[in-house]
């Protein structure tokens, strides 16, 4: 029998170092700018990639049931449900070398483009073409969860096949320090979803939001997406067994009884807690997409790909929030309430004049206030990385950028992440 004290313990048992991580999705395209899919027994560009990876860089294949991919010294490389190429890093110990992980992603990247003839986009929501069009990944666990959400709203189809996101990895010491990361994060939703936005265009049209990713995943599943909790915005601070009582609520996918990937009547997963043990909840867990998601550790997962080169500012910008006092003070005086980020989040996703003066009035002098004092404490080499969320956090507030050109905007796209790779091989 399990009970909500062992799950608040697993949570709480995570490793009390300073360990992050993170994960980037991107798309590989042909020659033509089309979607690539791996096609069980025949040959491909992106089974050649698998095959260049093991022979030439040295990974290992991964045993999973859930996806395909290789793993080579705690890093990985999977696919998911869209065969969107996703790269998870090994645990670091503090944002240097997190960043260094993430350059030596940048090589592997450059050599396997370059020698497999690959186009990649990090655009973080496929712009063309219909969902009936793209293939998807027929593991048991995706087949049956594109059939579960399919039902659960209008958008999870899309969700899985045609989204990309950067997800960021954070320990945490004890329960205290947990609830006030998380918290913070929480807070910080309107204006780091807004850095990081990159998927205004869907179906070759501009859908009027900074991030139309962040708007599937309303429309996917509500039990089981989004807020990683009830009432908390109400109650003014989020506390973890908010998040518990939200995935005991969240009917099953899958056999966690068995822990298989196998259909099975939909019905919340206390009902069946008399039968089950804290690894049946740890694999129901693994069906929770809320924007922030606890393991033993947190992924943050609301963050759009932000486009490789923000990467590493993303990074310093997180970092600090959560672990630089003078940058949280100035932080903290945003110029909304912890009850109100659901309405600002919806403010500053939304594409017009108001959005964007309001941008420039009140979000971005705080913004800049931040990052000149990031820069106070951190080496001179990751300056540039502050200056280029800088240029964001400048565009953000343009008003040229009421309108989109969304002609050959996936071309476009391919062409900036050549470019991006040039200008940050500079600071290597």
């Amino acid at each position: 029998m399990l009970t909500k004290k062992e799950i608040l313990k697993y949570h709480l048992g995570g490793e009390k170092n300073n360990n992050r991580g993170f994960e980037l999705e991107i798309f590989c395209l042909g020659d033509k700018y089309q979607r690539l899919f791996l096609e069980q027994g025949r040959k491909g560009k992106l089974q050649n990639l698998l095959n260049y990876l093991r022979e030439v860089e040295n990974f290992k294949k991964l045993d999973l049931k859930k996806t395909i991919g290789v793993e080579k010294n705690g890093s990985k490389f999977t696919f998911e449900p869209g065969f969107q190429l996703e790269y998870s890093t090994k645990r670091n110990k503090n944002a240097d070398t997190l960043i260094k992980d993430f350059f030596g992603l940048l090589k592997l990247y450059k050599s396997f483009c370059k020698k497999l003839g690959l186009k990649l986009s990090d655009v973080s929501l496929f712009p063309a073409g219909d969902i009936k069009d793209t293939f998807m990944l027929a593991t048991d666990r995706y087949k049956i969860m594109n059939k579960y959400f399919s039902k659960t709203g209008t958008l999870g189809s899309t969700m899985m096949r045609n989204t990309n996101s950067l997800q960021l990895t954070i320990s945490y010491g004890s329960k205290q320090d947990l609830e006030e990361k998380v918290n913070r994060l929480l807070f910080l939703k309107p204006v780091l979803l807004a850095l990081s936005s990159n998927s205004r265009v869907h179906k070759n049209k501009d859908t009027g939001f900074r991030s139309f990713r962040d708007v599937i995943w309303k429309n996917t599943d509500p039990k089981r997406c989004g807020d990683p909790g009830k009432n908390f915005w109400i109650n003014g601070r989020w506390i973890i067994e908010d998040y518990i009582e939200k995935v005991l609520d969240a009917p099953v996918i899958f056999d966690v009884v068995n822990k298989r990937y196998k259909a099975v009547p939909a019905e919340p997963f206390r009902n069946l807690m008399d039968s089950l043990d804290l690894e049946s909840y740890i694999f129901h867990n693994s069906t929770i997409f809320t924007d922030i998601r606890i393991k033993d550790y947190i992924e943050l997962r609301y963050l759009d790909n932000p486009t490789i080169l923000l990467v590493p500012g993303m990074i310093l910008l997180v970092e600090n929030a959560l672990n630089n006092g003078k940058v949280w003070k100035l932080l903290e005086g945003l110029p909304y309430k912890f009850e109100n980020v659901p309405d600002m989040s919806q403010k500053l996703n939304t594409v017009d004049k108001e959005s964007f003066e309001f941008w420039n009035q009140a979000i971005k002098p705080v913004l800049v206030e931040a990052l000149n004092e990031i820069k106070l404490s951190c080496s001179r080499e990751n300056h540039f990385f502050l200056d280029v969320l800088l240029e964001k956090i400048h565009q953000l507030g343009s008003l040229s950028n009421l309108q989109v050109s969304t002609k050959n905007f996936l071309e476009n796209s391919t062409n900036q992440f050549n470019n991006n790779l040039i200008r940050l091989a500079s600071r290597e």
